[in-house]
């Protein structure tokens, strides 16, 4: 699992103990100082940059807390969150009441953008929708590997 920092371009890998199997989904805390990644039937966690990025398994009292931080919960407080719709290749909306309402089709892989947006991939491009009015923008993405996926984000707090 590769962490890019938006504002440098640095780079940094997050080691998984051995025999971890390979990763399927990685999100940030809320604070943004740790990573959840699972992998394989696992949960781990690592500390976020600066620190050493080594991940250790998730103990069992904080299996909760690592399972939220892989959801991709909209809003704060969160009101709702993204899950598969039963149609393929669709993302829903899916609040405490009511049925999953649809997000967009042919979409895949969202996460939280900030505290007021959603993304998800439609093909390879990058689509950033805010939660409330406002239009969908495209992300531009130079050099875009093959078939990305799982991209999570973690914008820091103004300063």
């Amino acid at each position: 699992v590769w962490v890019m920092n938006l504002l440098s371009g640095g780079e940094r890998e997050v080691k998984l103990p051995r025999g971890a199997g390979v990763p399927k989904q990685v999100g940030w805390s809320l604070d943004g100082r740790s990573l959840v990644v699972s992998a394989g039937a696992g949960l781990y966690s690592s500390a976020a940059p600066p620190a050493r990025l080594d991940a250790g398994a998730v103990p069992a009292a904080g299996r909760a807390a690592a399972e939220s931080a892989l959801a991709v919960l909209l809003g704060r407080p969160a009101f709702a969150r993204v899950v598969p719709c039963a149609e393929p290749e669709a993302l829903c909306v899916a609040a405490d009441t009511g049925r999953p309402g649809l997000l967009a089709r042919g979409a895949r892989d969202a996460a939280r953008w900030g505290d007021d947006s959603v993304m998800f991939f439609v093909g390879d491009a990058v689509e950033i929708r805010p939660l409330g009015p406002g239009r969908a923008r495209r992300l531009d993405w130079e050099g875009v590997p093959d078939r990305p996926r799982q991209m999570t984000v973690f914008l820091a707090p103004l300063r």
